[in-house]
């Protein structure tokens, strides 16, 4: 039979003209335009396939009903197509509420699988679509509204098809969170969490493990809450771990302190009961200024250790630890200047007596430096909190060599008391080779030393001009 609306219209023109070569006898020409409407309805909700023994029947009546006009068997031929249109309407009366049950469960499931896919996270416009639709159906079925239940149902279908597709398609950008949050386990672990939250870390890499396997077969959605959990289990363990790695520091660098500090009294109280000693520190400017830089150190780290726990109070590890650190850096220096200093007293005319600490000059250019004989200087290092003198930063003063790549030859020229390039203690004084001098050629005798600026601040101003972006190798 015909299978769309032109061949209906042809139909129906080929009936008009059956209708007239009969010169006007009653051909059923209504009937027959009956029964293949209700026959098309009938294949619009594809009863072919839910009622064919009635979709089948009604064809093969129409069918007869045009035979029986050829052979001008009009009465019969009405009854065939009136017969028609009731197969027909018994078809689709049978297929259109099994085709709208059937296209509702098609979307059900689809729905079902966008959701494991977390389409009401990644595609919820569509989602929530799909979900109207299907609520829509159900309201018109319960009306008996069949077909435009099943059209609810095919929209239903649709919309979550759409969202199950925009879904899966996070699948990649899932995978990624997944081995950043991996990412986290590692260094979490580095803390220590392994061993301050043993549960957690475990927990976490669990639920990871989880998430990827969840990922590759779509879950979606679990594998999104699996990632949630475990994150969260990673933040609590860092967080408890940090905060013993920051503690545990604190505590080394209270020890460190405490036992700078010790040192320092022990030996305040040997310069009060030594009278040689004491007449030493009288007469040493250099002693009396190693001195003060021991305390002045000793106050820095002091500082640092307070500011350790006061991070350490507001659960910000980092500065904590950092803190920790400058100060354990600084009483290991305060430790170091104590020896020295205890050298300086016993053996004035040594060459560190003759290198005294300079005078507050205002001095910041070559020129107004005094050269210590075939062009050689010396530097004593300060004591600058906000940006302490290194190797670096010594050799790029515009009065030292304008140039801090140049530090490696003043290490180079005072090995005998740089231990490590990287710690330089204030008080120390270092030789100054001329730039591009031979290290080798040290004069005998020393003379002036470099003039120190007038206060901290104008070395800070100074350098905080220089164009030099390169880090400190302090």
């Amino acid at each position: 039979m015909f299978k769309n609306i032109k061949s209906y219209q042809r139909y129906g023109i080929l009936m008009l003209l059956i209708s007239t070569l009969f010169c006007g006898d009653p051909i059923p020409v209504e009937e027959m335009g009956n029964a293949r409407y209700e026959i098309m309805r009938a294949e619009s909700v594809h009863a072919e396939r839910y009622a064919s023994e009635k979709y089948e029947a009604s064809k093969t009546a129409l069918l007869n009903a045009h035979d029986l006009i050829t052979e001008k068997k009009l009465s019969e031929a009405k009854e065939k197509a009136v017969e028609a249109q009731a197969l027909a309407t018994e078809a689709y009366n049978t297929s259109v509420p099994l085709l709208a049950a059937e296209t509702k469960d098609e979307a059900v499931k689809i729905l079902g699988d966008a959701e494991k896919a977390y389409a009401e996270e990644f595609a919820k416009t569509e989602y929530e679509n799909s979900i109207a639709a299907l609520t829509e159906g159900d309201s018109k079925m319960g009306a008996q509204d069949f077909y435009n239940a099943y059209l609810s149902y095919e929209t239903a279908r649709e919309e979550a098809t759409k969202a199950k597709n925009m879904a899966e398609a996070q699948a990649s950008v899932l995978m990624k969170d997944i081995e950043a949050a991996r990412a986290m386990l590692d260094e979490a672990i580095q803390y220590g969490a392994n061993e301050s939250s043993p549960d957690a870390i475990n927990n976490a890499g669990n639920l990871l493990n989880s998430a990827t396997e969840e990922v590759n077969s779509m879950l979606l959605k679990n594998a999104f809450k699996d990632l949630q959990s475990a994150k969260e289990n990673i933040v609590q363990a860092t967080d408890i771990a940090k905060g013993n790695w920051a503690s545990k520091k604190k505590i080394e660098a209270t020890g460190a302190v405490e036992s700078a500090e010790t040192e320092l009294v022990n030996l305040k109280a040997r310069l009060e009961s030594d009278k040689a000693l004491k007449s030493q520190l009288s007469k040493s400017e250099e002693a009396q200024n190693s001195l003060k830089n021991v305390e002045e150190t000793l106050t820095a780290a002091q500082e640092s250790l307070g500011k350790a726990g006061e991070y350490l109070d507001k659960k910000e590890y980092q500065e904590s630890y950092a803190n920790s650190e400058e100060a354990i850096r600084l009483a290991t220096i305060v430790k170091d200047q104590i020896p020295q200093l205890l050298v300086v007293l016993t053996n004035v005319a040594s060459s560190h007596a003759e290198a005294v600490t300079p005078p507050p000059a205002a001095a910041t250019t070559e020129e107004e430096v005094a050269p210590v004989g075939e062009g050689w200087k010396k530097y004593t290092v300060r004591l600058i909190p906000e940006r302490r003198d290194c190797l670096w930063r010594i050799a790029g003063y515009d009065y030292v060599y304008n140039n801090p790549r140049l530090w490696t030859t003043i290490y180079k020229a005072n090995k005998s008391i740089i231990k490590n390039p990287d710690l330089i203690y204030p008080g120390q004084i270092f030789d100054i080779p001329p730039k591009g001098g031979d290290i080798n050629s040290k004069p005998v005798k020393s003379g002036a030393a470099i003039p120190q600026m007038k206060d901290e601040k104008e070395v800070i101003d100074q350098e905080s001009n220089t164009t030099n972006s390169i880090p400190d190798n302090n």
